[in-house]
């Protein structure tokens, strides 16, 4: 019986590893298929990349890499600009626009985290709130 109990172990790892294995080869097709729709999409709307050294398929490709690593802790901003002349005011409305989401979802954020960690201390948390609120505005 002890013999029995360590052979069962290997035998479910053995069994489970092709899954894995299946489930990783799955997701990195999947990957594959988003990336060259993604790049046929911006090739067809004429897309250029402005102010770097690398090909627009390295970047996005770069891109998709930090995604991954990040995990959940990392998500995408996107900055929108429209109607513009040059392709420096355009990239900067882009950044601000970006900056502006950000701030905004970090406000969000701490806001709901600040409600709630006053509301189990039972002081005067409307008053507390917004001063420390104003600080954080000020930071971001």
């Amino acid at each position: 019986m002890k013999k029995l109990v360590p052979f069962l172990l290997m035998a479910a790892m053995l069994f489970s590893c092709p899954m894995l294995s299946a489930q990783s080869k799955a997701m990195e097709k999947a990957r594959a298929k988003e990336y060259k729709a993604k790049m046929k999409e911006y090739k067809k709307e004429g897309w250029t990349l402005f102010g770097s050294s690398r090909s627009l398929d390295m970047a996005l490709l770069n891109h998709y890499e930090k995604l991954n690593q990040g995990g959940d802790n990392v998500r995408e901003v996107v900055g929108i600009a429209t109607r513009f002349k040059s392709k420096n005011v355009g990239h900067q409305m882009a950044v601000n626009s970006a900056c502006l989401t950000y701030s905004q979802q970090a406000g969000s954020y701490v806001k709901g985290r600040v409600v709630s960690d006053m509301a189990g201390d039972g002081i005067d948390a409307e008053k507390e709130f917004e001063h420390f609120y104003a600080a954080y505005e000020r930071l971001v």
